[in-house]
């Protein structure tokens, strides 16, 4: 019953169908998408105006930019519609900067209350936004392949080509979605893994299957499971399966697979590596 889950009342309400403005977990996702939004605006103003950097360094940002400000909209369009469409920086009086990483602001709810935010656009017009973004990101990204093992982390063409084919379904674009899926595994820079045990540990991390991933950094002493200001994922190797004996710390009842999807999992060799059995 999940009306019981008392200590995750935001995700109950989502499970339930039953939102309030009030809801946490969709005021933050708001406001770090935005915030996103205006990281990748900014990088692109700078790439535009002064950045110290060579042509080809500011091609591959610039398409980095792109990528992800496609997919901050991604997220926004799919879980609230009609949203803001921002594409300039919020804050117009900020010095140029040398070095794109140097975010000129913090990271919180003042810089959320000081963002002044266009009128909400269609769903057509942030569609448009999230093809053109993706297009852009395509035409100047290299393949994950070009990459050294310590970037394979970053946006690619792949993962461009992956998010446009995902945001083609979405609006139910068959055929381009088609056509692009086709270009992602035709590319050759992608393969199912030969050791599915692996996919969801820190060692199959950024290997052949993965198209756009965000890795592990070293424990932070949080015992890796919370974020952290970076927005990373995770900060150590916590998989479902090697978690799983641990009954006092880990697992999430909210999560739980259904009864159908643990049955047909016996009748393969991956169930140990997709559930962990926490009671």
């Amino acid at each position: 019953d999940p009306t019981t889950y008392i200590d995750m009342p935001d995700i109950v309400e989502m499970m339930l169908f039953k939102t309030t403005l009030t809801n946490r977990m969709l005021t933050q996702l708001w406001k770090t998408t935005y915030i996103g939004i205006d990281y990748a605006n900014n990088v692109l103003k700078q790439c535009n105006e002064g950045i110290l950097l060579t042509n080809s360094e500011k091609k591959q940002l610039a398409g980095e930019a792109y990528f992800l400000r496609a997919l901050n909209y991604f997220y926004l369009l799919n879980f609230f519609g009609e949203v803001p469409i921002q594409t300039e920086p919020f804050l117009k009086d900020k010095p140029v900067l040398t070095n794109p990483y140097d975010y000129p602001y913090s990271i919180d709810n003042g810089l959320i209350n000081a963002m002044k935010f266009n009128a909400r656009s269609s769903k057509a017009e942030v569609w448009a936004l999230i093809e053109q973004d993706l297009q852009k990101a395509i035409q100047n990204l290299p393949e994950k392949s070009t990459y050294a093992q310590t970037d394979k982390w970053r946006a690619s063409k792949g993962a461009a080509n992956a998010l446009l084919c995902k945001s083609y379904i979405f609006q139910q674009k068959w055929q381009l979605a088609k056509q692009t899926a086709d270009i992602v595994v035709q590319s050759s820079e992608y393969a199912l893994s030969s050791d599915y045990h692996t996919v969801f540990t820190q060692a199959g991390e950024l290997n052949s299957e993965k198209i756009f991933e965000v890795n592990c950094l070293p424990d932070n002493g949080n015992d890796g499971l919370r974020l952290t200001r970076n927005a990373t994922i995770r900060t150590i190797d916590r998989s479902m399966r090697n978690v799983a004996g641990n009954t006092g710390s880990y697992g999430y009842q909210l999560d739980c697979p259904s009864q159908l999807l643990v049955n047909k999992d016996r009748k393969s060799t991956r169930l140990n590596s997709s559930h962990a059995n926490i009671s």
